[in-house]
């Protein structure tokens, strides 16, 4: 006799042994089909340390701005911009924060880091970005 399967209403997630299917049971699949799709995702987490957020005061203010929404658990939209125009690095990425209907820079990508990000902003890999 096959064992009855139980799903859980609710935020809980049901426990696998609830979700019993006998050996000789099917789940109406086309098998034929499954082995043909595969679903590769291949999601990857960065950390960035933001240079020189301690030596101008303007990025100093923008990320005290940063910290007082963060402890009102306020989002904190955050984007990383090119800066060729950027006289000591044409290759420079910057950090900036969205306060007052206006971006303001906290930092920039650290040199080692650069040919990665770079990289990644090119390909349209990065998907979310946050402090």
């Amino acid at each position: 006799m096959p064992k009855e399967s139980v799903v859980k209403n609710g935020p809980e997630s049901p426990d696998l042994e609830s979700l019993n299917i006998q050996d000789n049971e099917h789940d109406d699949s086309d098998e034929e089909h499954d082995q043909d799709c595969e679903i590769n995702v291949d999601l990857q987490a960065e950390s960035f340390q933001v240079k020189g957020s301690f030596h101008q005061e303007r990025y100093k203010q923008a990320l005290s701005l940063c910290d007082n929404a963060k402890g009102q658990k306020q989002a904190v939209s955050l984007r990383v911009v090119f800066e060729p125009e950027n006289i000591q690095d044409k290759n420079a990425i910057k950090f900036e924060v969205y306060f007052d209907n206006e971006w303001h820079m906290i930092g920039y990508c650290g040199v080692r880091k650069i040919p990665k990000l770079r990289k990644a902003m090119n390909a349209h890999e990065i998907k979310t970005i946050s402090l």
